[in-house]
């Protein structure tokens, strides 16, 4: 994307191109995703990269975060950055944490990004054994 300063700070379009090319590439469906681990260093962050994956905002994006019964994918179940993670191992601790959760089956994607106003994303999907 764009350097940080010319581009529109409010949007993350990147890691929606990420996560499709990833899930392309994995030849994954996007409603077959179980759970998402998001690397946000700040609260807006999440919100906004939640929103870019088409996650919802209000009560649908809580029942994410709560590990509910809601349509669709669990979401930072890990406490991702906020859990207290160090800067260098947050994503290698989301990826183990979605790892185990899709042990015994189900699939996860999990999400890196690094830069001041998140431009550059990774994404990494992972399916247990059903």
């Amino acid at each position: 994307g764009a350097y940080w300063s010319e581009r529109d700070l409010t949007a993350a379009p990147e890691l929606a191109g990420a996560a499709e090319e990833a899930l392309a590439l994995a030849g994954w469906e996007r409603g077959s995703v179980d759970h998402i681990e998001l690397t946000a260093p700040f609260a807006h962050q999440l919100l906004l990269l939640a929103d870019e994956l088409g996650l919802g905002t209000g009560s649908a994006l809580v029942e994410r975060f709560e590990n509910g019964t809601g349509d669709g994918p669990t979401l930072n179940v890990s406490g991702g950055w906020h859990a207290g993670s160090a800067a260098g191992v947050a994503g290698l601790a989301a990826a183990a944490h979605a790892a185990d959760r899709v042990r015994s089956g189900g699939r996860a994607l999990v999400h890196g990004c690094t830069g001041l106003a998140a431009q550059s994303h990774a994404v990494v999907l992972l399916e247990g054994a059903a």
